[in-house]
C-alpha cells in the first residue's frame, strides 16, 4: 500500500510537466508556425507595424524599446510547449547581413529564442519577464546573475554579449576571415626560364565576397591574371601568373643583360589581394632565382 501511494505521488508530481515530452496536436502546431511565419516576415520586408498586431498587450512596450532587425530570410526550428501546449518557446534559424567594426559580414546565419503564448485563441509574441530572472535546470533553479545590456528583439543573447565584449567581438571577427584564405604567400620563379603559378582564393563564407588585385613592382615579361573579381559562397577562383623572360618575350637578347649577377640587385615584386567584405589583405611576395 505504501509503495502504491508512493508511486502515485510520484506520477501527480510529474504530470504537469508531461507536455514536454508530448507531441503538440497539429492545428497547434500549424497555427503557431503561422504566426511566427508572419511576424518574422514583417522583419524581412521591415513592416514592424505589422509585427506588433502579433505582440501581447502586456509586452508592446518592451517591444516598442527594442530595436528593430530587418532579416533576409527565416526558418522554423522547433517549438517546445508548455501548459498545456498554450505557451512556446520557439526557435527560429534567421540570415541577416552583420557589421562588425565597419567590416559587412554577408548572409550570417544565427538562431533565435522567442516566447509564445495563446491569447483568445491566438499566438501572440511575448516576452517571459519570469524566465528572464531564473532558469530551471536538472539541478534546480538557476537565478540570473547581473542584468545584461539591452539587446534588439529577436538578437540572440549571445550576440548582444559578443557586441558588448572587445574580446569576442574580435574573435568572431577572426572565425569569420579565417573562412576566406589563399593558398600561397610566396612565389619563386626561374629567372631564365617562362614559368606560371596559380594561387588560389577559396571562400567559406555562406555569401560572395568581391576580389582586387594590384602588382607592386615592375619584372618585364610578368604578368598576373585575376579569374573572377567575385567568389562565390563555398567556392574558389584563381589568380594566374605568368613569367616569361625577356629574350622569349622581345626576341632581342636581353636576358644576359637583365640576369644578375651574385653581386648584383634581384628583381622582385608582390601581388596584394583585397576582399572588401571582410577587409583582409593578402600579401604575396615574388622572387627569382637567378
Amino acid at each position: 500500500m505504501r509503495i502504491l501511494t508512493s508511486l502515485t505521488f510520484l506520477l501527480a508530481s510529474v504530470a504537469p510537466a508531461q507536455n514536454l515530452f508530448e507531441k503538440a496536436p497539429p492545428q497547434v502546431e500549424q497555427a503557431l508556425r503561422e504566426r511566427v511565419a508572419k511576424f518574422y516576415q514583417a522583419h524581412v520586408d521591415s513592416k514592424f507595424r505589422q509585427a506588433d498586431l502579433l505582440v501581447a498587450e502586456d509586452s508592446k512596450d518592451s517591444f516598442f524599446a527594442m530595436s528593430k532587425l530587418t532579416y533576409k530570410k527565416f526558418e522554423f526550428l522547433k517549438a517546445t510547449y508548455t501548459d498545456n501546449f498554450t505557451k512556446a518557446t520557439v526557435v527560429t534559424v534567421v540570415e541577416r547581413d552583420m557589421i562588425v567594426r565597419g567590416n559587412t559580414f554577408p548572409s550570417v546565419k544565427a538562431p533565435v529564442t522567442t516566447t509564445w503564448k495563446v491569447i483568445d485563441g491566438q499566438w501572440f509574441w511575448y516576452v517571459d519577464e519570469e524566465a528572464s530572472k531564473h532558469a530551471d535546470t536538472p539541478m534546480g533553479r538557476m537565478n540570473a546573475g547581473a542584468t545584461e545590456p539591452a539587446r534588439p528583439a529577436g538578437m540572440p543573447a549571445d550576440f548582444s554579449r559578443m557586441i558588448n565584449d572587445p574580446a569576442r567581438r574580435a574573435e568572431l571577427v577572426e572565425s569569420i576571415r579565417n573562412k576566406v584564405a589563399i593558398s600561397k604567400t610566396e612565389i619563386t620563379f626561374p629567372f631564365r626560364k617562362s614559368a606560371s603559378e596559380t594561387i588560389d582564393i577559396a571562400n567559406g563564407l555562406d555569401g560572395p565576397i568581391d576580389v582586387e588585385m594590384e602588382m607592386i613592382g615592375k619584372v618585364a615579361g610578368l604578368t598576373a591574371k585575376l579569374g573572377k573579381p567575385s567568389v562565390p559562397a563555398g567556392g574558389k577562383i584563381q589568380v594566374i601568373l605568368k613569367y616569361v623572360p625577356g629574350k622569349e618575350a622581345t626576341g632581342k637578347a636581353t636576358a644576359d643583360k637583365e640576369s644578375p649577377d651574385k653581386d648584383g640587385p634581384k628583381p622582385s615584386a608582390s601581388l596584394t589581394i583585397r576582399v572588401s567584405q571582410t577587409g583582409q589583405t593578402f600579401k604575396v611576395a615574388i622572387a627569382f632565382n637567378p
